[in-house]
């Protein structure tokens, strides 16, 4: 009998640090540029034997989502605010909120029949704190702040630098703010598959550069290859390589790029402001009209990086942690009750905050929605009358 336990236990510590492995994968490199063959390699499996735990990714996918579901249950008896029970449970565990949030599309499809005993797990009262597997019936503004809600708490659970407790406060208190945020001004949100009519760049390497940018930020970055970025310039693969000699070549420029742009709106905002409290609103306003009308260039800097090696990765990494600071800086001279470590925390929030709302496409943002996404990022920005400090 001790034998059987020491089995059954045996193989439950291995199937933990199976979906352990996939779970830092699928935050680092999103759930389709993973195999099973890399979450075999991470526990030191080969692929096959890691069909012994899971019959697939999905399958892994949605226990994440069973398990941190779970969590929020464990804690909710008695609660009067579910937000504050999910952002505990994300402290506990980030990369269950991380699936939930990012794999919904993989958790609703179900086509062999792997996940439905799972799927009544998803179903009861999520839709209260972040939106459901289907949230098409929501209204646009309680989705938006739903998906803006989901930002911040992955951003404070998974910033590793700052106190549990302080991570705490500024996601409850930034968790009111927005979910109390009017959005006086939404729009009617973009129609899905709405064909744009684009100017073409006369210049070959901006239109390669463009294409990419676009093809890589609506498929992601294995799913594109220079043949696919040629057909769709009007030029063969080889082509292409005249001006980018490999896809990270052309990777690492469109995220450079992204980076310049808004690294000239800040000193744009900072420039054009006559004071803290105007630079604060003049950054968030700079990326709320960015995040709209750029979306392809923000989804590649903020999940696409992952593919980028040695000089290129780090500098954009510098870039981000530049973003924040500037933000964190002016946020510190308008509000100076907060310490350091808070207005680096709300920065980074907030560009969390806008950064999902177009990660995801359940709320396909438009130019109406500037507005608003500025004020969802102003809700974690700026103190409330009331606040207690």
């Amino acid at each position: 009998m001790t034998a059987v336990r020491s089995s059954a236990a045996g193989r439950a510590d291995r199937r933990a640090q199976v979906l352990a492995a996939a779970a830092q994968l699928f935050r680092q490199r999103g759930y389709a540029q993973v195999g099973v063959d890399d979450i075999g390699a991470e526990v030191g499996f080969s692929g096959p034997a890691v069909y012994r735990y899971f019959p697939g990714k999905q399958a892994m996918v949605v226990q994440l989502g069973i398990d941190f579901l779970e969590r929020v249950r464990e804690t909710a008896a008695g609660a009067v605010d579910r937000h504050a029970v999910v952002l505990e449970a994300a402290l506990r565990d980030p990369d269950g909120l991380y699936a939930l949030v990012r794999f919904a599309e993989v958790m609703a499809t179900d086509p062999d029949g792997v996940v439905l005993a799972g799927r009544s797990t998803f179903d009861a009262g999520w839709d209260e704190v972040l939106p459901s597997l289907d949230d098409a019936g929501l209204d646009r503004r309680r989705r938006m702040r739903m998906r803006a809600l989901a930002g911040v708490f992955l951003h404070v659970a998974l910033v590793g630098r700052v106190s549990l407790a302080l991570r705490r406060q500024v996601g409850l208190s930034a968790a009111a703010a927005v979910l109390d945020s009017p959005l006086s001004r939404v729009g009617h949100g973009a129609e899905p598959g709405t064909p744009r009519t684009r100017l073409r760049h006369v210049t070959r390497r901006e239109d390669l550069l463009a294409v990419a940018t676009r093809l890589m930020g609506e498929r992601g970055y294995t799913s594109v290859s220079l043949t696919d970025i040629g057909a769709e310039a009007g030029v063969s693969a080889s082509a292409v390589m005249r001006h980018f000699d490999s896809k990270e070549n052309l990777l690492s420029a469109a995220v450079a790029r992204a980076g310049e742009q808004v690294a000239g709106g800040i000193a744009t905002a900072l420039r054009l402001a006559g004071s803290a409290e105007e630079a604060v609103a003049g950054i968030a306003a700079m990326y709320a009209r960015y995040v709209v009308e750029c979306r392809d260039s923000v989804v590649i800097f903020a999940t696409e990086s992952y593919a980028l090696s040695g000089a290129a990765g780090e500098a954009r990494r510098q870039r981000h942690r530049m973003y924040v600071s500037e933000l964190a800086h002016v946020v510190g001279l308008a509000t100076p009750r907060w310490s350091v470590d808070e207005c680096h925390l709300r920065a980074g929030a907030a560009y969390a905050l806008m950064n999902e709302l177009v990660i995801s496409r359940a709320v396909a943002l438009e130019s109406g929605d500037i507005a608003a996404v500025q004020a969802l990022a102003m809700a974690v920005l700026t103190p409330v009358d009331d606040e207690a400090h």
